[in-house]
């Protein structure tokens, strides 16, 4: 799905029904570097941390707050252009 949409940023939460946020990550890391990753989670800042060290460009804790969210995702998408 990553490599027929070409997104400019990935959106996941680190627990997935099928799969992980990580593999979420690591696939869309492996499609392009550069492909900016934001990760949510209810998890610790472990979770965070691995996230980041893996190349995620930011992690959110669960609730997110879509204020914040949208400024991060606009802020990305015209780093893009």
């Amino acid at each position: 799905m990553l490599r027929a949409a070409r997104p400019v940023v990935v959106l996941t939460d680190l627990v997935l029904p099928t799969g992980s946020g990580f593999g979420v990550l690591r696939a869309a890391k492996g499609l392009d570097p550069d492909l900016a990753v934001i990760v949510m989670t209810v998890g610790g800042i472990e979770d965070a941390v691995a996230a980041m060290k893996k190349g995620a460009l930011d992690c959110l804790a669960k609730p997110v707050d879509p204020v914040p969210l949208l400024l991060l995702v606009e802020r990305t998408v015209e780093r893009s252009r």
